[in-house]
């Protein structure tokens, strides 16, 4: 989406015989952008393994503290523990249409360093991940929100960046391209013949990016 922001704002800027018109528009397509590929690489950069050839087992990862939402890299904690380091994970599980089967995990690990959570939709491996706790014999509580009543940071942490916040940017998003597509249009049909093109490649690059504007209004929605 971040390429298609850029890729639009140049090829707006190139063609478009009133550049400023171009820069208007890529300040309002860029920083969208800029913010999704950052969120994009932050969640590329988490991850969980495990090793259970040593001895004691040890477990590496790289993900948010419990009450966070990892907007950006620097939010991400690198930690490399041994599996009784461990004392508790909490598998929370809700409806997810992104998730395999319908279904989400959510991951809490109580450590002696702090808490810290990652999702099956993000990770392949979980189900390692649950092989590893059984043979470890880590203490595993599985339910729903509601069943794990002491996990009190669930119900404030990713949830409400992630489904609450992602949902009414992708609103925002909506409105703003389909400004840009009305707006293009209008000129294309309306405009000067030296405008036309810059219009029709401003239609061109909206309803091109509101293709992605449902994946972000339906991210981790609950049905």
């Amino acid at each position: 989406m971040t390429c298609l922001f850029f890729f639009g704002f140049v090829t707006l800027l190139a063609f478009s015989p009133e550049p400023e018109v171009a820069i208007v528009i890529g300040m309002i397509m860029v920083p969208p952008g800029l913010f999704l590929f950052l969120l994009g690489i932050t969640m590329t950069m988490q991850f969980v393994a495990v090793d259970g050839a040593t001895n004691p087992p040890r477990v590496s990862f790289r993900l948010p503290k419990a009450g966070s939402a990892p907007l950006a890299p620097m939010m991400l904690n690198y930690r490399t523990m041994n599996a009784n380091a461990i004392s508790r994970v909490d598998v929370v599980l809700r409806p997810n249409s992104a998730a395999v089967g319908g279904c989400e995990r959510l991951y809490h690990l109580r450590t002696n360093d702090g808490d810290y959570y990652f999702n099956s939709v993000w990770f392949s491996n979980w189900i390692l991940f649950d092989e590893f706790l059984v043979r470890q014999e880590i203490e595993t509580r599985v339910g729903s929100p509601d069943e794990i009543m002491d996990a009190v940071d669930i119900a404030n942490e990713k949830r409400s960046f992630l489904e609450s916040e992602m949902r009414g940017c992708g609103r925002v998003m909506k409105w703003v391209l389909v400004f840009i597509a009305f707006t293009g249009l209008t000129v294309a049909l309306f405009g000067n013949a030296g405008d036309r093109r810059g219009g029709l490649i401003a239609v061109a690059i909206a309803t091109s990016a509101l293709g992605v504007v449902p994946m972000i209004r339906n991210y981790r929605r609950l049905k």
